[in-house]
């Protein structure tokens, strides 16, 4: 449910009408745009729509959460090999970090 821009009207026209836009709005007419000098400053949209696009912001918020470093081990030596190479990697990491302080 996208909002659809029912009008655009500048500032003054806007504070004049502020009480017939906001029912309009209200009953489903669709969004207005308030402009200023021609800019669009604001948009006057129903509270459905509003809850709609609040909605669709914190999905996209949300992180994605990937697996990294995941791998299947299928023999018991592919086991010993990993980890071996995670106790090198941890080695290492400790190595440098001594290195760097």
């Amino acid at each position: 449910m996208a909002a659809r821009i029912r009008k655009r009207i500048g500032k003054a026209q806007a504070r004049e009408e502020f009480s017939t836009l906001i029912e309009a709005v209200a009953d489903g007419a669709g969004a207005v745009e308030i402009t200023d000098y021609g800019k669009v400053k604001a948009v006057l949209l129903s509270e459905k729509e509003y809850e709609w696009l609040c909605a669709c912001a914190k999905r996209i918020a949300q992180p994605r959460r990937n697996a990294h470093g995941v791998m299947s081990l299928i023999h018991d030596k592919a086991l010993e090999d990993a980890s071996r190479d995670v106790a090198a990697d941890f080695e290492r990491s400790i190595k440098k970090t001594a290195r760097e302080l």
